[in-house]
């Protein structure tokens, strides 16, 4: 049992396995969520009382207390701490190490393995997801072979890479790279192979892991009048939601039922879906009997500007609505920039 701290067990052996992105992200959110509870600072010391196997320190030479610290795994290795005795209870002697960091592992207080060989080198990681949880999704510009200028009216290529500087992993059918004109305008630099006016270019790699580098190819068309033009690029990812409904009415839902998504003025939700038509987010497709369930999996698009968002959602069958249990069903929504 651990007494004034909070233990996290990750299953596996990480003597011979790698921690994922994933399992990283979750220990550091469980750390931020806990460091906020007790209002501790992740990447903070802390003293730490541990148990020792000697009953007195009177007459004991500084390598012979260290020794015994050691023997008891209290002293992590290479690390310039001090400590002291604590003999309140003789019969459970104590050693007090200062400075110990408030994230630390098994094998720092104890003769044992854990976390393993392959985990441990990652606690500095994780304290740095623990202190900005949403490093999850980040980025950096790296390069670009953009022209530094074109003809008016003629076509021209480059290439922009970014680097995934975040804990997960970037699927090539979920990241996206936009480019704007100054203040976010939609670019005057469209192309025919553009998929919008912010052109929406996926990476050539199927897979870019943290640390490494995406690559986008970009083709401009320059606008009819010369002059000079700013690029703003954004790299967007692509939300994922599901949202389950249950029938607790008498009717049967048809499957023209469709969810409509509004914000709070009463507008279109900011978040968008691919196939969105005004309000209507998805069409239901099946029939739901009553006591059924009925889910919609949306793959939603954030708004460009930072802020965050309040979606309202509603179901319709035909000019129908369809009562949801309570006056209102919203979720809050932050996007970064």
């Amino acid at each position: 049992m651990n007494a004034s701290t909070v233990g996290i067990a990750v299953l596996g052996n990480f003597n011979t396995e790698v921690a994922n992105e994933k399992v990283k992200a979750a220990i550091a959110k469980l750390i931020n969520l806990k460091s906020q509870t007790a209002q501790i600072n992740a990447n903070d010391t802390a003293d730490w009382s541990v148990p020792i196997k000697v009953k007195s320190p009177d007459g004991m030479e500084p390598g012979i207390v260290e020794s015994a610290i050691r023997d008891s795994g209290a002293l992590l290795t290479g690390k310039n701490l001090l400590f002291d005795f604590d003999f309140t209870d003789p019969a459970k002697p104590l050693a007090v190490i200062h400075g110990l960091p408030t994230i630390i592992s098994h094998r720092d207080v104890d003769r044992t393995s854990c976390p393993g060989d392959n985990f441990y080198p990652q606690l500095e990681e994780i304290r740095r997801l623990a202190i900005n949880p949403t490093t999850e999704y980040e980025a950096k510009f790296e390069s670009s072979t953009l022209p530094a200028a074109m003809y008016v009216s003629k076509a021209d290529n480059g290439e922009i890479k970014i680097r995934n500087t975040g804990s997960r992993s970037w699927l090539k059918a979920d990241v996206d790279l936009r480019i704007f004109d100054n203040g976010r305008k939609p670019s005057l630099f469209k192309d025919g192979p553009w998929n919008d006016s912010t052109g929406k270019f996926s990476f050539n790699e199927i897979e870019v892991k943290p640390q490494e580098l995406a690559s986008f190819k970009v083709p401009l068309l320059a606008p009819q009048y010369a002059g000079m033009y700013k690029h703003e690029f954004a790299l967007f990812k692509t939300a994922k939601m599901k949202l389950t409904f249950k029938n607790t009415g008498f009717a049967t839902w048809s499957k023209n039922t469709v969810l409509e998504i509004y914000d709070p003025t009463g507008a279109p939700g900011a978040f968008k879906t691919k196939t969105q038509s005004g309000y209507t987010a998805a069409k239901l497709g099946v029939t739901v009997k009553s006591g059924k369930n009925a889910a919609f999996t949306l793959k939603l698009t954030p708004p460009q500007t930072p802020g965050t968002y309040k979606q309202i959602f509603k179901l319709k069958d035909g000019n129908k609505e369809i009562w949801l249990g309570r006056p209102e069903v919203s979720i809050m929504t932050r996007v970064d920039k």
